[in-house]
């Protein structure tokens, strides 16, 4: 069975263009007199029923379609619009359609599936592909501002917020630009530190150690203004 476009063909006898409409018929007996048989595609409007009736190539009878015979949907558009662009409906009746000066160039096509929250990715340079990128809006730390769960009031101009992994959130630590930076590991404990470069802002671990009381341990080989093999020198 074959259904034909809606409010398609008018008159009788394939007038309007439509070759498979044959005509306008009171009822279906009136239709099935005229057209006892006929060919795939053919159809006619029925004004007892108010709908169309097609030819069932199945069952060799004619049938009721159940689309309505009668178009009161015709859709009316501007004088004239940019070939390309895309139209849209300018009242809430569904009758009246404008043209959006948007192109259909400039639509971005994505995949046909993507995880929810996830953000687009361009696909090319051109701008109008988008991929899933993989990364969730969930993991974007934004703005000190929107960041009301942490505390972040008391940060001045030049203080720098710490990462606390253990709740992926931003903490003000209240540690300004311009203060001292130690190495983030490998830095045995009991180190004592010295100045890396002149800055007087990076601080690096060395060899020499403070013991358990809290004595420089000079278990290896260090040189005070002479050698001294060994041994603890009191602070």
């Amino acid at each position: 069975m074959s259904f034909p476009p809606q409010g398609s063909g008018s008159g009788s006898g394939g007038s309007g263009g439509d070759s498979n409409f044959l005509g306008w018929f009171n009822d279906s007996t009136e239709l099935t007199t005229q057209y006892p048989t006929t060919t795939a595609g053919k159809y006619a409007k029925i004004v007892d029923t108010e709908t169309i009736w097609v030819w069932d190539t199945d069952t060799y009878i004619w049938t009721d379609s159940g689309l309505p015979a009668y178009s009161d949907g015709d859709v009316t558009g501007p004088a004239s619009a940019t070939i390309g662009d895309i139209p849209y409906f300018s009242t809430a009746d569904g009758k009246t359609i404008a043209d959006s000066n948007i192109s259909y160039t400039e639509i971005v096509t994505g995949p046909p599936t993507s995880t929810l929250g996830n953000f687009l990715a361009f696909a090319t340079n051109i701008g109008n592909a988008a991929y899933d990128s993989g990364i969730s809006s969930a993991n974007l730390v934004t703005e000190f501002s929107e960041l009301t769960d942490v505390n972040l009031s008391g940060l001045a101009d030049g203080d720098i917020p710490q990462y606390d992994s253990t709740t992926s959130k931003w903490l003000n630590v209240q540690l300004d630009y311009g203060d001292v930076h130690a190495p983030g590991g490998g830095v045995t404990s009991t180190s004592i530190a010295k100045f890396s470069g002149t800055s007087g802002q990076q601080i690096v671990g060395t060899d020499i150690l403070i013991n358990s009381s809290n004595n420089i341990n000079l278990q290896q080989h260090t040189i005070f203004n002479g050698t001294i093999d060994g041994g603890d020198l009191d602070v």
